[in-house]
């Protein structure tokens, strides 16, 4: 299995595609691990070098306890160990936000970015009270943990169904997968593992991006990954968007081809 050595862990990560093509690396959102990027793949290794991974507290990536680390630093390793230069960045909430990160501390290994219902990192917005309620239901629940399935599957409706959509309306694999890789990531949490922060975060800084960046967002998501959208658009000056209508946290999971296609289009013209 393929593993790149990290200070006090190892990454585990796939690769698909010709290594002598551009690099785009994908990077998974906090509910999930690797396995959302099943849907992208194929499509994407026909024209790029196609890196995914797990990141610590996902999949199968081991991590030390009571540690200080950096997913920027993790990112930055995992593309020195397959010989990346820079690479095309495509992130999904908490991924986005570690590759925006990355490509403000490093803009010379980050040459497009993709944010999949993601924001700047320290972005403080005002979601409706509603919202704000279910979300601090919804920490109660992961704090207390006293059953993690029913923790699972109310993450599941939450992030996969939506905030604004109807409760079960993703049956079938891709409800499957995301039961499986959320219940991973709540086994493998570990709260003495702590990630550094990017200081001064993103929102403050986003105005030093010059790369492209396609956002992209489901509308029945958060009302805060639409307000992160819309401030994405108004502070980065290459920033454009697309929304995926009749989807919510994962859209690439729901409507794969509709996300690749917009993507790869996106690709072609930043690359």
């Amino acid at each position: 299995m393929p593993f790149c050595a990290v200070e006090n862990g190892q990454l585990y990560y796939e690769t698909a595609g010709d290594s002598s093509k551009p690099a785009v690396i994908f990077l998974h959102a906090g509910i999930a691990d690797s396995r959302m990027w099943r849907g992208q793949i194929d499509a994407f290794a026909a024209h790029y070098h196609v890196v995914t991974y797990d990141w610590r507290g996902a999949g199968q990536t081991e991590s030390a306890s009571n540690i200080e680390f950096s997913h920027r630093d993790d990112l930055r390793a995992l593309m020195d160990h397959l010989g990346i230069a820079n690479a095309a960045m495509i992130g999904c909430s908490r991924g986005g936000m570690t590759a925006m990160d990355t490509a403000l501390e490093t803009p010379e290994r980050i040459r497009a970015l993709v944010m999949v219902g993601s924001a700047p990192t320290g972005l403080e917005l005002d979601p409706p009270e509603t919202e704000i309620q279910l979300f601090t239901e919804l920490e109660a629940l992961w704090t207390e943990m006293s059953d993690i399935d029913h923790v699972n599957a109310r993450a599941v409706e939450v992030w996969l169904d939506g905030v604004r959509g109807q409760a079960g309306r993703v049956q079938g694999e891709a409800r499957d997968l995301m039961l499986a890789m959320n219940r991973q990531h709540l086994v493998n949490y570990d709260e003495t593992q702590r990630a550094l922060p990017l200081t001064p975060p993103a929102a403050q800084r986003v105005s030093e991006l010059k790369l492209p960046v396609l956002v992209v967002w489901g509308d029945l998501d958060e009302t805060y990954t639409e307000l992160a959208m819309r401030f994405m658009l108004d502070n980065i000056a290459n920033a454009r968007a697309h929304l995926i209508a009749g989807t919510a946290h994962l859209p690439n999971l729901e409507k794969p081809e509709e996300f690749n296609r917009v993507t790869l289009e996106f690709l072609a013209s930043a690359l």
